[in-house]
């Protein structure tokens, strides 16, 4: 049987992916969904398959002085001197 994903519905991502994009457990992501905090599908197997825009992070919405690694270490050495 075909996976959704190999069906044209690349939108939406195993649970083990979805872990691994959002950083977070599988159990979290099932309680999330649960909750309706991201959207996820069930298979007719009832296993879940989790919307990729959901579990990814937006990248863009990131602040440009926390996207720096030494943004933070600068600000104090700043304040220090």
């Amino acid at each position: 049987m075909a996976k959704p994903t190999d069906q044209g519905n690349a939108a939406y991502v195993s649970p083990a992916e979805a872990s691994r994009l959002a950083f977070v457990s599988t159990k979290t992501l099932a309680r999330m969904a649960d909750s309706g905090d991201i959207r996820s599908i069930r298979l007719p197997s009832g296993h879940r398959r989790y919307h990729r825009g959901d579990v990814t992070p937006d990248i863009d919405s990131t602040p440009a002085d926390s996207a720096s690694p030494h943004a933070e270490s600068a600000g104090v050495s700043s304040l220090v001197a």
